[in-house]
């Protein structure tokens, strides 16, 4: 099967690019750069990823998880928020874990909640409703009233009911909870440099496909047009001393195939989860500048696990 071919029959579309939508939001928000941590972001670090934390928190990485509907703006998103939580658990800013945010709440929320169904019935989402939708409301992998999403990972029948439903009321109050204290737009490729280095998890929708397998030094291309949200979970300085980010895909732990192995300018290396790959800041730039639907996340000023009862939430 060719490059081409595999893309075709591997890929779920499910970003929709609907610019008038992403400068509705953009307009009510600010963006990185005027409101992200100003100065040196990065130090004299080469490499920041989100799965330091896992390591730290759980004792190894968490796996990929993999979406069977065109839901990946729920997974990206979700799997950002995922890593501000387990940062904050690392840090002994929160002592325990319960479980992940819900990629179906996330994506139903997006659609119908904040959209009110104007995508119709079809797959998809747009990242910029995803990530308002997460300023309002947060469910977890749990079993609530009526629903069990805990079972829904792989599955998504979740995430096409609420697709078309939306996430019902009575579960909005327990949402309020966990939900996400502030998202800021990436306005440019420095902006999501600075984001990453502050550990700020981005969630980006764009029309890029990269290539299914990682080359001898961890990094894809792109390779293919479609529309795809996508976790970028870290950053680091390559092999050539260029800085380089970190995706990570929801089509579960065998794509993208190749090296899981990145080289840093100092010519020492990191072992990448299943599903994370390299990507070079230039091609990002580009899918950024044509996408707009990139966003950070902050937990900062929002959830606050420490003070939590799980029992009002659940």
């Amino acid at each position: 099967m060719s490059e081409s071919e595999f893309i075709s029959h591997a890929f779920t579309p499910g970003w929709i690019h609907r610019p008038e939508i992403i400068g509705e939001t953009a307009s009510r928000r600010k963006t990185y750069s005027e409101v992200g941590p100003t100065g040196d972001a990065r130090g004299n670090r080469l490499f920041c990823a989100d799965f330091e934390s896992d390591l730290s928190v759980f004792g190894t990485v968490q796996p990929p998880w993999q979406q069977i509907i065109g839901s990946c703006v729920g997974y990206g998103t979700a799997r950002a928020i995922m890593g501000l939580m387990v940062d904050r658990i690392a840090s002994g800013r929160a002592d325990r874990w319960e479980a992940p945010p819900s990629p179906a709440a996330i994506y139903g929320g997006a659609r119908v909640n904040i959209g009110h169904n104007e995508l119709g019935r079809g797959d998809g989402a747009v990242v910029a409703w995803a990530v308002e939708w997460a300023t309002k409301c947060v469910l977890l992998q749990v079993a609530y009233r009526g629903v069990n999403l805990a079972r829904d990972l792989g599955v998504d029948a979740v995430a096409k009911d609420w697709g078309v439903r939306g996430v019902p009321s009575y579960l909005e109050t327990a949402g309020d909870f966990l939900r996400v204290g502030a998202t800021t737009q990436i306005d440019s490729p420095e902006s999501l440099c600075n984001a990453l280095w502050n550990r700020h998890w981005v969630t980006g929708g764009s029309d890029t496909i990269h290539s299914s397998q990682r080359d001898r030094w961890g990094q894809c291309r792109p390779a293919s047009r479609g529309g795809h949200c996508q976790n970028r979970c870290g950053i680091y300085l390559d092999q050539d001393g260029d800085t380089a980010i970190l995706l990570r895909q929801s089509w579960g732990p065998s794509i993208p195939g190749g090296s899981s192995l990145i080289t840093l300018k100092d010519g020492t290396t990191r072992e990448m989860p299943a599903g994370v790959y390299g990507v070079k800041l230039e091609h990002e730039a580009r899918a950024l500048n044509d996408s707009g639907d990139f966003w950070a996340l902050d937990m900062s000023g929002g959830w606050t696990p420490e003070k939590l009862d799980f029992g009002k939430a659940v």
